[in-house]
């Protein structure tokens, strides 16, 4: 019983760390865009991404969360990729 209670628990953690967004300037482009820029725009939608209310938590905690984790980084991301898109960006390498 300890096994899948201990596994559960590494999930969550992990699904807490899995938003990743990008701060290297190659993530993104834009035409005539120097490096410089699209880290400053990358740094500026990443604190309105970051500002974004958080999703309620679960009082049981555990396995419920991991529900949660995931729709809030899927939730994240996609905040984060609009503002890049918005400002004219487009992902590197796609």
């Amino acid at each position: 019983m300890r096994g899948p209670i201990a596994l559960a628990a590494a999930v969550a953690l992990l699904a807490g760390c899995t938003t990743k967004l990008e701060v290297t300037g190659s993530a993104w482009t834009r035409p005539n865009t120097m490096y410089e820029r699209v880290t400053l725009d990358e740094v500026d939608c990443i604190r309105k991404t970051r500002d974004l209310p958080k999703t309620p938590e679960a009082w049981v905690g555990g396995a419920a969360d991991l529900g949660r984790l995931a729709f809030e980084d899927r939730r994240l991301r996609s905040a984060y990729e609009r503002c890049m898109t918005e400002l004219g960006y487009a992902p590197a390498g796609r």
